[in-house]
């Protein structure tokens, strides 16, 4: 188990490993961009959504060719990462919006638009994180809501709880 746990942390690691390069040779040109967590969660996605859709087009699934999954994965990733990234691009160069609060934005917008395309049309397996999706699920079932409904409730649930905990700032930082 410890061998396992050592191999995961070093893959997903290196993955991190390439967001921070392009982020420290971005900001040596004098652009601090916080949006590259988002950047990513979109690039993943898109890979992931366009080896479904590849997938799901197959009559037969031992049919599956490995170079299309990997050329379907590589576009959607590109496509995806590349419009989060010019949406960013276009907020803060041609906008002069601000440039931390566009990341943390594009951030923020990058792992809910992951979340959702994942549980929507990637994961038909009704596979749980065993985090608050379990809460959800459960209120969902028992007082007939939406889950977005049930998520904007327990999340805000989760943000009062640490209000009363903690302070503001902290609750606002952590998030």
């Amino acid at each position: 188990m410890t061998v396992t746990f050592l191999i995961s942390a070093i893959a997903i690691g290196t993955v991190l490993l390439f967001g921070c390069i392009g982020e420290t040779i971005t900001e040596k040109a004098g652009h601090l961009n916080l949006g590259i967590p988002g950047i990513m969660c979109t690039g993943t996605v898109g890979g992931c959504l366009f080896v479904s859709l590849y997938m799901n087009s197959l009559e037969v699934v031992e049919n599956a060719s490995w170079i299309m999954l990997i050329l379907s994965s590589l576009f959607g990733a590109f496509l995806f990462a590349s419009l989060t990234g010019g949406i960013y691009a276009v907020m803060t160069i041609t906008f002069r919006c601000n440039q931390n609060i566009t990341g943390l934005a594009i951030t923020i917008f990058g792992n809910g638009l992951t979340q959702f395309l994942m549980h929507s049309y990637v994961d038909k397996s009704n596979f749980s994180t065993g985090g608050t999706d379990v809460i959800i699920g459960i209120i969902c079932k028992y007082f007939k809501i939406s889950m977005g409904n049930a998520s904007l409730i327990v999340n805000g649930i989760i943000v009062l709880i640490g209000k009363i905990v903690f302070s503001w700032d902290i609750v606002l930082y952590a998030i």
